[in-house]
């Protein structure tokens, strides 16, 4: 069965897409394949440059093959199963992903925009291997240089199967997993460690922010005085609990005001503020607009 075939036979429940796009929009272009070659070097198999808006859906039981995707607006989610394990993908960050396991893919934050590259082969088991993590791996916010080179120069190669386009595509893929390593054990090394209680209190806020959290509240659940929850949080993540929270809370309520008719001040109830006037000063200060003018803007 060839690449496509394999994909499209891998959904658990047909994917929910934008209107305008089909079940094929992650495979974008496909390459040309070499016989002589596919069993000894990195062999591409699709590459796709995406605009996601909402809803956009993909339930996948597991595919063989790898994965690189890069964001580059909005933001979406993907997790795993067994046990879950779920990457929020934003803007300038890199995924490499083994396909293999059970998966879905969605949008968070319209238009998410993202490139996509499917391959199998040569040495990317290692590689994988290497990261130390099967769920998969990002580097963060690498917005230029060597890896974002590395990565656009494979959207620029010839798909054909003739053996020179294939040992470039060899070296290209070689060139991104080593500088994609490279940068991903120097970001490790220089990282704060993160206590789990906080990934748990920050996974929390990620699919809950719609609950209205008392510092007393998250004291009392992760047995944690809350005066040193919050500085630990914000060495770890750069905002106090409540900050992280209120900026979960804004960018689900820019999908809502996207994707719904619904009105402000339910959209504000919706994603945990209820008080409508606090959300719109809220909302203002982040975006620089009221709800009412982003959603003016946004809509065609």
């Amino acid at each position: 069965m060839d690449f496509a075939s394999a994909f499209l036979h891998s959904f658990r429940v047909p994917p929910h897409l934008t209107s305008g796009l089909d079940d094929t929009v992650l495979l974008g272009n496909i390459y040309e394949q070499n016989p002589l070659t596919n069993t000894q070097l990195i062999t591409l198999y699709s590459r796709a440059a995406v605009e996601a808006g909402f809803p956009f859906f993909y339930d996948i039981t597991g595919i063989d093959c790898y994965c690189f995707l890069y964001t580059t607006a909005g933001s979406g989610k993907i997790e795993t199963a067994g046990p879950v394990k779920s990457h929020l993908l934003s803007k300038d960050d890199l995924l490499f992903f083994h396909c293999n396991q059970p998966f879905t893919l969605q949008t968070t934050a319209a238009p998410w925009k993202f490139k996509v590259l499917f391959a199998g082969g040569g040495n990317l088991p290692f590689y994988m291997e290497t990261t130390e993590n099967a769920s998969g791996c990002i580097v963060k916010s690498i917005v230029s240089g060597k890896l974002t080179h590395d990565f656009n120069l494979l959207f620029q190669n010839n798909m054909e199967e003739n053996i020179m386009c294939k040992l470039i595509d060899e070296q290209n893929m070689t060139n991104l997993c080593v500088t994609f390593l490279s940068q991903l054990l120097k970001a490790e090394k220089s990282n704060i460690h993160v206590p789990e209680y906080l990934l748990e209190v920050k996974q929390l806020f990620d699919t809950h922010y719609e609950h209205n959290y008392s510092l007393d509240e998250l004291e009392n659940l992760f047995s944690i005085n809350k005066y040193r929850l919050c500085r630990e949080f914000s060495n770890c993540f750069g905002d106090s609990p409540i900050q992280y929270l209120n900026r979960i809370r804004i960018e689900n309520s820019k999908i809502l005001l996207q994707n719904t008719n619904l009105k402000v001040h339910e959209i504000g109830t919706k994603v945990g503020i209820e008080n409508t006037n606090h959300f719109i000063n809220l909302f203002k200060r982040r975006e620089g607009i009221t709800p009412r003018i982003y959603r003016e803007t946004r809509l065609p």
